[in-house]
């Protein structure tokens, strides 16, 4: 019987290479939580860690944001290029170039910048340079 005869009279059962991959997801995400909570004395409290750029007004947060700042983009990086990139996720309004090869991207909403940064966070932009996202503190 094939997987889609099973699921359609309700006999189906997950294969378990889906059931490990499911399992991996999951483990995935507890760990990315664990990485975001500081445990002291047994109890769990968020800790947003705050880094001052060297140039530029901007500075990077790990505290969600509608604003984004993208770091070390290489020379040959325009706003063009960069809103290509950004215009695919909604909620996107526009890209600013600041100086010392940088740039702040902005959101709608913080969610919507979320989405943006985890799927664009490492992109290769060139051989030699990749995407650096972070949020900027407002």
């Amino acid at each position: 019987v094939s997987d889609r005869v099973a699921k359609q009279d309700g006999t189906y059962n997950a294969k378990a290479r889906e059931r490990r991959a499911k399992r991996k997801l999951e483990e995935a995400g507890e760990e990315g939580v664990a990485k975001s909570v500081k445990l002291e004395g047994g109890s769990a409290a968020a800790a947003p860690a705050t880094v001052k750029e060297e140039s530029g007004d901007a500075q990077a947060s790990n505290e969600p944001s509608t604003l984004l700042l993208a770091k070390n983009l290489p020379s040959e990086c325009n706003d063009m290029m960069l809103a290509m990139l950004f215009r695919q996720y909604s909620g996107y309004k526009k890209v600013n170039m600041t100086a010392g090869n940088m740039a702040t991207i902005e959101f709608e909403t913080d969610s919507q910048a979320t989405a943006a940064l985890k799927g664009l966070n490492g992109f290769k932009l060139s051989a030699s340079a990749n995407l650096d996202l972070s949020y900027v503190q407002q």
